[in-house]
């Protein structure tokens, strides 16, 4: 019954974004097992998976590849697909797709989590990476919080500010 529910949304998915069906249905299954849904959320899983692809600038190919990369740490980090998926159809837009846009993340969560990086953040621009429970705050809201702080910057602090906060590869 699952498999069978799951395929008008595979094929949805897959002309949707001028994908093959074997790796669209292999993108949305797999990350139906790594952010622990069910075959009953295919139709979302789909839709998510079609709305980030087309709204941004990668291919479901691209996604998937970011996908790998970022999604266990985000599941680690209580990140949600949903917003893994705003976070990656973000960079997309900025040129960052594919692998490389899910070590960025992947990355992102590491160093947002990472005491002297919190300390650094808190010291120097009043930005907390947590929230009173010791949870890591939602990236995006970091992110823009951080881009904010750092904007006004001459650009030789700018760049060794973004450099101590998301490493050289960030």
């Amino acid at each position: 019954d699952s498999i069978i529910n799951s395929i008008e949304p595979m094929l949805h998915l897959s002309k949707a974004t001028g994908t093959e069906l074997a790796e669209a249905a292999e993108i949305a299954g797999n990350n139906m097992v790594v952010f622990g849904m069910q075959a009953t959320d295919m139709t979302s899983i789909a839709d998510l998976l079609t709305a980030t692809a087309n709204g941004s600038a990668q291919t479901l190919h691209d996604l998937g590849e970011a996908l790998k990369t970022a999604g266990p740490r985000a599941v680690t980090a209580g990140v949600g697909f949903q917003d893994l998926l705003a976070q990656l159809g973000l960079l997309a837009n900025m040129g960052i797709r594919g692998e490389q846009a899910g070590t960025a993340i992947s990355r992102s969560f590491q160093q947002m989590a990472d005491p002297g990086v919190q300390k650094y953040l808190q010291d120097t621009f009043g930005i907390m990476t947590t929230d009173t429970s010791g949870n890591l705050r939602n990236m995006l809201d970091i992110f823009t919080e951080v881009g904010r702080a750092v904007e006004g910057l001459p650009t030789a602090e700018r760049v060794q500010a973004i450099i101590k906060i998301f490493d050289i590869r960030g």
